[in-house]
């Protein structure tokens, strides 16, 4: 019997079919299929590539279907497979699961978007996360925002000069800063995700250009990491977080810089900070596997999960 696990962000959807020994079999990705930052005709299509990839056009038997995933994608998989349970993990167990963590603990999230959880025995919290619509501060969209206006300035002579500015024209394939900006917006078939993730993705340029010395650059890295902080800082002085509950990392942005990584330090005063060993989807493996009760040894888990480390 073969098992499903699910990542389904705001860019993206992530699959991991698995076997009855947690083995991986196959794996798949595709756009999004969150219903609040994708239109409906995206979900329904992105949800059909998604099984489409998985099994072609045959009727598939699913025992556990386990992970972030939402009514659209439920709905085609009810539709086009056979499906004995579904289990939803959310971001805060998967995260705690990939860092080894299954009891208490604080998940500092920074990617695309950023959030921090808590779980604190059967109580779970959150702070910050509120979408790019709103107020996302510390994601990686709120930064590569902040880089671009950052190059506005400097490009239109209204702020200081930012090697962004070059930098980002490299990223987008263009010689002026107004043409890179507008390419984002020229697919006819663009949904607001794919702007989001287009914004998102000048991060690494960020990350260079910090790296080359540029002083806003290093400026805009170091003010990230202290609003993750703040953030985290935060929820554990509402929730009376206890001292001994640890932080694990979840999110592309901590590969980024160590300056990320510093400023949260800078917020919890000398609280275990956990690196995650696996992505988040193998996190929901790992959940799955304890409701299902089938576990292996961390050796072993480690060894078929290779591709999955958080590198």
């Amino acid at each position: 019997m073969l098992h499903l696990a699910m990542d389904s962000g705001g860019t993206k959807t992530q699959g991991l079919l698995f076997d009855e020994n947690l083995r991986p079999v196959k794996a798949v990705r595709v756009g999004s299929t969150r219903p609040n930052s994708t239109p409906q005709d995206a979900v329904k299509k992105n949800a059909n590539d998604f099984i489409t990839a998985l099994f072609g056009n045959e009727t598939a038997e699913l025992g556990y279907v386990c992970g972030i995933f939402y009514p659209g994608m439920e709905a085609a998989l009810k539709e086009r497979c056979r499906v004995r349970h579904f289990f939803r993990v959310g971001e805060l167990a998967a995260g705690l699961a990939a860092g080894g963590v299954f009891g208490d603990g604080i998940l500092a999230l920074s990617g695309t978007g950023c959030s921090v959880f808590a779980r604190l025995g059967e109580e779970t919290f959150a702070a910050g996360g509120y979408g790019a619509n709103v107020d996302d501060e510390g994601s990686g969209y709120w930064m590569g925002r902040k880089a671009i206006q950052l190059g506005i300035k400097d490009y239109e002579g209204r702020g200081e000069r930012t090697l962004l500015t070059e930098m980002l024209c490299k990223h987008f394939g263009f010689d002026d800063y107004r043409q890179a900006i507008f390419s984002m917006y020229g697919g006819a078939n663009d949904s607001p995700s794919t702007v989001v993730t287009k914004v998102a993705g000048c991060v690494p340029t960020v990350f260079e250009t910090a790296k080359m010395g540029d002083e806003l650059a290093l400026k805009l890295v170091r003010r990230t990491g202290d609003a993750i902080g703040s953030i985290t800082e935060a929820l554990i002085r509402k929730r009376n977080v206890p001292e001994n509950v640890p932080v694990v990392l979840a999110g592309s942005l901590w590969k980024g810089s160590p300056l990320i990584l510093e400023g949260l330090k800078n917020h919890v005063h000398g609280r275990e900070i956990i690196m995650p060993t696996y992505e988040p989807i193998a996190g929901m493996v790992l959940c799955c596997g304890r409701e299902m009760g089938t576990e292996t040894s961390p050796e072993q888990f480690r060894e078929m999960y290779s591709e999955y480390l958080y590198k």
